[in-house]
């Protein structure tokens, strides 16, 4: 890989808005009378709300075509060709996603009027979500709405209290030129696994002896209780075991980190209950489950790389993790993660990573130092179909990546395993690859992989002296 990754600009002071309808179920654009409006041009511009500031030219959107045949990022214009609507994407940076209002402009396929419609920023106050909105022709008549996704990322504040100067030897990932072999939650999954082995995932005990296993980094999950403490763990649910003896499932992110120092919590797989954490457990910091992410970071050598993987529901057609919502906002999220990584963690070599593709660009957006990977099950056939488009295929987790100016992406490596041409493909679009799921068990998937000799970072579960 070659440039600079910390060369990028970030969000010091302003804000970015992004308009996209990668997570539509359906086309996002419907006009009366029309079968197919897949075809159509949509053109965003912005309006200044202070009349003073109308004479200065308004912002201008940068627009881009994700292709999902070839896993091109092109910029988008309207005027010399036409994409599909689901692959368009809008970034806007501003000093304040405030000052203006938004209009979307629909054309026909030969570029003629059809309607249009507005956006003030009072409707992005959530700063994520999707907005119906009523399209209207030009004599105000509604024909239609448009389905449309949008984040608002505003800069982390707690980064001020930081220096730059002496953070991270972050030029390693540009330069990574041989790949790496990574623990999978530590020393590999074991709540899935029968019998269950003495050290737990996810837990400090279990990244050391990855370590002392031969990796040369480790992969771990990060969560946000109630009271957005940052900590180590998988689920996005646990178990909670009630003084009748029976067990009731709970979302963590209603739980306070007292909470699960205190609850019995159990581990559910196969209908049997693992008591996991709570009264009855020894809390060593080397053994505890739920330890906190700054625990992490102070225990470990900084040698030992890490891939901070950030948690949030990723919303399947078949209705897996849809329940979710609403969950906690991705700038709380992105900011609170990106504050306890720079504050405890200033020397070491680290990437974070997320499934998420919202709340990646948002952890890009927000720092300048570490880079992100964007994980994406892609048609791998062990896991069922996203709703996010961003995540269906290795083709669209590229054109996605390239888009945000991710550094790389993470794929199940069921789908690389032998594939010269998508390796080649991945590189060629100088992005760094990431690879983990059960064929990184096998010796001789990772042979292969290990045999590639450039930017590469394998996470394995079973890791042999």
């Amino acid at each position: 890989m070659t440039g600079s990754y910390t060369d990028r600009d970030w969000l010091r002071k302003d804000n970015e808005i992004q308009f996209f309808f990668h997570s539509s179920v359906s086309e996002p654009l419907h006009i009366l009378g029309v079968a197919d409006a897949s075809r159509y041009t949509i053109q965003v511009q912005t309006q200044p709300l202070n009349k003073l500031e109308q004479v200065i030219n308004a912002p201008k959107f940068k627009a881009f075509s994700l292709d999902s045949a070839t896993g091109c990022c092109q910029p988008l214009d309207v005027s010399v060709g036409h994409a599909a609507l689901l692959t368009q994407l809008w970034k806007l940076r501003l000093p304040n996603y405030k000052c203006c209002s938004y209009s979307f402009v629909v054309g026909d396929p030969s570029n003629h009027f059809v309607g249009q419609t507005s956006v003030l920023p009072d409707q992005l106050s959530n700063l994520e979500g999707t907005l119906l909105l009523a399209l209207h022709d030009a004599g105000l008549s509604p024909i239609g709405t448009i389905s449309l996704d949008y984040i608002v990322a505003l800069p982390c504040e707690q980064l001020d209290s930081y220096s730059m100067d002496d953070m991270w030897r972050h030029r390693y990932w540009t330069g990574l030129q041989q790949p790496l072999l990574f623990g999978h939650r530590g020393n590999g999954t074991t709540f899935k696994t029968d019998p269950q082995p003495e050290i737990a995932e996810n837990t400090i005990a279990s990244f050391e002896k990855a370590i002392e296993n031969g990796a040369v980094g480790v992969e771990f999950d990060v969560l946000l209780t109630k009271d957005l403490v940052p900590f180590i763990y998988h689920d996005l649910s646990i178990s909670i075991q009630v003084a009748s003896g029976h067990h009731s499932d709970t979302e963590l992110k209603n739980l306070t980190y007292d909470d699960l120092q205190n609850f019995k919590i159990t581990t559910r797989y196969k209908n049997r209950h693992q008591l996991t954490s709570g009264l009855g457990i020894a809390e060593d910091v080397r053994t505890k489950v739920f330890p906190q992410l700054k625990e992490v970071l102070q225990s470990l050598p900084e040698s030992v790389i890490f891939n901070v993987e950030v948690k949030y529901p990723l919303p399947k057609k078949n209705g897996e993790e849809c329940d979710c919502f609403p969950y906690t906002n991705r700038n709380v999220i992105a900011d609170t993660v990106i504050s306890t990584l720079y504050q405890f963690g200033t020397k070491r070599n680290m990437v974070m990573s997320c499934f998420d593709p919202s709340l990646c660009a948002m952890l890009h957006l927000k720092q300048p130092l570490i880079p992100v990977l964007f994980l994406t099950e892609a048609e791998s056939p062990a896991y069922a179909p996203t709703v996010d488009i961003r995540n269906h295929t290795v083709y669209d987790a590229i054109a996605f990546a390239k888009a945000q100016d991710f550094i790389g992406i993470s794929v199940c490596a069921d789908m690389i395993n032998g594939r010269t041409d998508l390796v080649k493909l991945i590189y060629d679009n100088n992005l760094l690859l990431g690879t983990w799921g059960k064929e990184n068990n096998q010796e001789a998937c990772v042979s292969w992989q290990m045999s590639l000799a450039k930017g590469i970072i394998v996470m394995c579960d079973k890791l042999m002296p």
